[in-house]
């Protein structure tokens, strides 16, 4: 899948080994072409049509014309990008729609981003088979989750950020290399993943939950951190109910992706709530997993700004309590983006 192909007026390269490369002038098509990245999930057992539906969503964000963009509009160009996978693609469009939410001119991080992305992917194919990819045996890939906070941490400069739920250390990497840029912060990891491929089975009220995560014998927990991002990084490998039980601390961003049990969010957001500097956020994947998200939200809705990306649940912790039930604003608009600050100097 060599050449170049037009599309809409704008010419797509596939470079050597199927690698993907768009020279672009546009910033991000509709938000409508972030949903089709969903497809991605579906397509991976086939790599002819993952590359296929790769080159479809890089065309349609580098396919616009530089006319179609009102380029006085955008301030910089977006710089040459290169997709050697599906799971590199499906990240550049996480990215591009992180950057779109929080109002962001995607240029000034996206080669970053992508970069330490298309790493992380190279890496966990070195150590685990396609199969444990794809059951989620890592604990995910680069993803939307990772994208907005990198790109949040960059915004807000915060002093100390936690995180639940390490595994090989997809966010922690990401979380890092926001604070190193930053110059400023510290990330506390907390996480006591299982060492069993098959994963573990969590019973809950009658239910079974099926986690999947294991770090393989030999590596260790956030292997995938490099030695130059470790002066800010505390990893505590404990259960987090146990090591936040006897804990309190200020909090500017908190994360969870440990265990997705309804008790074990439950507990993770209101203690990251209680310890959340106003300001602050709490950020949880996979918020569609039980109803401790939602119910959370209903509890706090005075006190939120901004309720979450889809999967990605995102509370931002306001200042002064808001009345009414629909006190929740979207981030992306200029009312709500006005209250994030940069902390300090």
């Amino acid at each position: 899948m060599s050449g170049a192909r037009e599309a809409m007026g704008k010419t797509v390269s596939s470079g050597p080994n199927g690698a993907f490369t768009g020279q672009t002038d546009a910033v991000f098509g509709p938000t409508s072409d972030f949903r089709l990245g969903a497809v991605l999930f579906t397509v991976l057992e086939r790599p002819r049509l993952s590359r296929l539906v790769a080159q479809s969503l890089t065309r349609s964000f580098y396919g616009q014309s530089w006319h179609d963009t009102k380029p006085w509009k955008v301030g910089r160009r977006l710089p040459p990008l290169a997709c050697e996978s599906s799971d590199d693609a499906w990240f550049v469009v996480s990215c591009l729609h992180a950057a779109k939410v929080l109002r962001l001119d995607p240029g000034s991080c996206l080669e970053e981003l992508n970069s330490l992305g298309r790493r992380i992917n190279s890496q966990l194919s070195e150590k685990y088979t396609a199969e444990e990819r794809r059951r989620f045996a890592t604990g995910g890939r680069p993803s939307l989750k990772d994208a907005f906070s990198y790109l949040l941490i960059r915004r807000l400069h915060p002093e100390t950020v936690v995180e639940t739920g390490v595994a090989q250390g997809i966010s922690s990497c990401f979380i890092l290399s926001a604070l190193e840029r930053n110059r400023r912060g510290h990330l506390i990891s907390i996480d006591l993943p299982s060492r069993d491929p098959a994963g573990r089975v969590v019973h809950e009220n009658g239910k079974s939950l099926v986690d999947r995560t294991f770090v393989r014998q030999g590596l260790e927990v956030g292997w995938l951190v490099p030695a130059d991002l470790r002066s800010r990084w505390s990893l505590v490998l404990e259960d987090s109910r146990t090591y936040l039980s006897r804990e309190n601390r200020p909090v500017d961003i908190f994360l969870h992706d440990s265990l997705h049990s309804y008790e074990h969010m439950n507990f993770e957001f209101e203690w990251a709530w209680r310890n959340l500097n106003s300001g602050g956020f709490l950020l949880s994947d996979d918020v569609g997993q039980n109803d401790a998200y939602s119910e959370f939200i209903v509890r706090h809705r005075s006190e939120i700004g901004f309720r979450g990306l889809g999967r990605v649940g995102v509370a931002w912790k306001l200042a002064t309590q808001v009345e009414g039930a629909d006190s929740a604003r979207d981030l992306s608009s200029g009312d709500a983006y006005g209250g994030i600050r940069r902390r300090g100097p």
